[in-house]
């Protein structure tokens, strides 16, 4: 209950508005973080499993 409320009423009141500049950089770094982690991820799987892929 605690995380929903924070979620729907915080978020939108303290984040959104007071700081977009933040938020455009947060979603900046996840995507770079999102690509990199896959790039890893496949990495990690063609040396562990170099007859599959």
């Amino acid at each position: 209950v605690t995380f929903s409320y924070f979620d729907e009423r915080n978020f939108p009141s303290g984040i959104t508005h007071a700081e977009p500049e933040a938020m455009c950089r947060l979603n900046k770094l996840m995507l770079i973080g999102n690509i990199v982690v896959s790039q890893v991820m496949s990495l990690l799987l063609k040396l562990i499993y170099p007859k599959k892929y």
